[in-house]
């Protein structure tokens, strides 16, 4: 059974929620909220057609640690995370999506990707882009950490742009979904994944990179809060290594 990692979720969201402002703007997505399930993210095609996401989460690029992916921790946090002055990481995004043999004899002429940000710390507001992903899913969906990730984390952030929406921090909040319309590219390539099913699954993925306006740095009186999540975080991660 898959672990969702949703005290330390939890934790990150209530920590980033109390942050003013960051350095660098980072969105928090997860899909777990508090231990309660939250509706998944889906990509609509045709503007009928509804996927759950099948895979959802993140790859970090920390100073103390390397690149990074738990595959057992399914938010999917993206941007710039500061703890003060000290740059804790950057992460870059993804949604899997699996394809289902009815989709077989379809043309997708449209698709939108409707993705829920629990926390948006961005007070100048930035860009959250999507892109294609050339990495194997099985491999992107195994996680593990080191330099041999580098390379996942750049695709996900890199490549053919698949679409891009601007966030302010008006765009977060509890059950809040905002779409991205994907373009004409997405499109193609949904379309040649739709093409290979058949006996194994098909899946299209999409990655997610995200830009600021320009850096604030937080207020001192956050820096309680954001500790009590860095805990929780660091927690996770040696309970992993364990």
């Amino acid at each position: 059974m898959r672990v969702r990692n949703w005290v330390v979720g939890a934790l990150f969201a209530m920590l980033a929620g109390a942050m003013p402002a960051a350095a660098q703007p980072f969105l928090f997505g997860e899909s777990n909220l508090f231990g309660q399930p939250l509706a998944p993210n889906r990509l609509i095609v045709n503007g009928t057609i509804e996927l759950a996401d099948f895979d959802r989460g993140s790859y970090g690029n920390l100073p103390c640690c390397g690149f990074d992916h738990f595959a057992e921790n399914d938010n999917y946090v993206v941007g710039e995370l500061f703890f003060g002055q000290e740059f804790l990481g950057s992460y870059n995004n993804f949604f899997v999506f699996e394809l289902p043999s009815r989709l077989a004899t379809i043309l997708a002429t449209s698709l939108t990707l409707r993705v829920y940000s629990f926390v948006v710390d961005t007070p100048a507001g930035s860009t959250y882009r999507l892109y294609d992903v050339a990495t194997p899913v099985a491999t992107l969906l195994a996680g593990g950490a080191g330099p041999a990730l580098e390379p996942i984390y750049n695709d996900l952030g890199s490549g053919t742009t698949y679409g891009a929406r601007g966030y302010t921090n008006a765009d977060g909040g509890a059950a809040v979904f905002r779409e991205i319309v994907l373009n004409a590219a997405a499109i193609a390539d949904f379309n040649a994944a739709i093409a290979q099913i058949g006996d194994e699954p098909a899946y299209f993925a999409i990655g997610g990179t995200l830009t600021a306006a320009e850096a604030v740095v937080p207020a001192p009186a956050s820096l309680a809060v954001f500790g009590m999540g860095l805990a929780g975080l660091l927690l996770a991660r040696r309970r992993r290594a364990a």
